[in-house]
């Protein structure tokens, strides 16, 4: 088991900790800099003790297989390196029973995106989830259930939060675009792609 830690050692001044601490502390993911764990003085020299940084995956965060409802009465998927790899098994998933011919094409499959960034992901992100402030102006005091969450493609929250939303309703059209970024279209492609799993 790895325990994802690496240690720096620098005979410069612990500046440098002091400073991807600062700046992970108030940024947080928006600058890619590791999680530091503490730092050492020894003399001239300085051990930073720090996140070893993994490259970019989906699945769940143990690096293991996806555990999202969605998919979970599916064959095991995941990891994954790159949202191409992901896409191609998530729109095979609703095929799985057939017996397809040599030339099929699947018919939604090039609207799914085979780029973008990973993300983390709570997994079901729906209203019920999200605890709201009781004062004006309202916000988000805490979001629940992250029983499914792990690394995603960036359009897979939307796509599921909005599926448990009515279509026209203020949820989807009003508050999730103020957290998350609309994907409408790649949201039409998941839906049918669900649907064909029978997974909502």
């Amino acid at each position: 088991m790895s325990i994802n830690l690496m240690i720096r050692a620098s005979d410069l001044p612990d500046a440098e900790a002091q400073c991807l601490w600062i700046i992970r502390k108030n940024l947080g993911d928006e600058v890619p800099v590791p999680e530091i764990y503490g730092w050492r003085v020894d003399g001239d020299y300085v051990f930073i003790y720090m996140e070893l940084p993994q490259d970019p995956f989906i699945g769940s965060l143990s690096r293991g297989h996806l555990s999202d409802i969605i998919i979970e009465s599916q064959p095991p998927g995941g990891l994954f390196a790159i949202i191409k790899q992901f896409s191609e098994c998530f729109s095979s998933l609703p095929w799985l029973g057939f017996t397809l011919a040599s030339n099929f094409k699947d018919p939604w499959r090039e609207y799914l995106p085979d780029d973008g960034s990973i993300k983390p992901t709570p997994g079901d992100l729906y209203r019920g989830n999200i605890i709201v402030s009781p004062t004006t102006p309202p916000r988000a005091l805490a979001i629940i259930d992250w029983a499914h969450c792990g690394w995603f493609p960036d359009y897979w929250e939307y796509c599921k939060a909005a599926h448990t939303c009515l279509y026209g309703g203020k949820w989807l059209n009003k508050w999730f675009p103020k957290f998350l970024t609309p994907w409408v279209e790649v949201h039409g492609i998941f839906a049918e792609y669900t649907y064909g799993m029978g997974a909502f």
